[in-house]
């Protein structure tokens, strides 16, 4: 299960904080997410697009709005034990 949302940091990507450019583990949509938390979709150049979406691990992350855009984890979850 994932949600997606805009970030309400600003629109026009000027602050980055955060979310700077990554090159490796840029997961392609649909794939199984590894690890489940916050993930910043990025660009074909390793740019922050504003966009974040949950996912948890297991399941396929979501579709983009273009190709070549993909998903960077930028917070990962922290599980608390499993319910019995």
């Amino acid at each position: 299960m994932f949600r997606f949302r805009r970030s309400r940091e600003d629109n026009d990507n000027s602050n980055m904080r955060g979310h700077e450019a990554y090159t490796e583990n840029i997961f392609k949509p649909g794939v199984i997410t590894p690890r489940s938390g916050l993930y910043d979709l990025q660009d074909q150049n390793g740019t922050w697009t504003g966009y974040q979406a949950t996912s948890t691990a297991g399941n396929p992350l979501p579709p983009t709005q273009q190709t070549g855009q993909g998903w960077v984890l930028h917070t990962a979850a922290i599980h608390k034990g499993k319910k019995k």
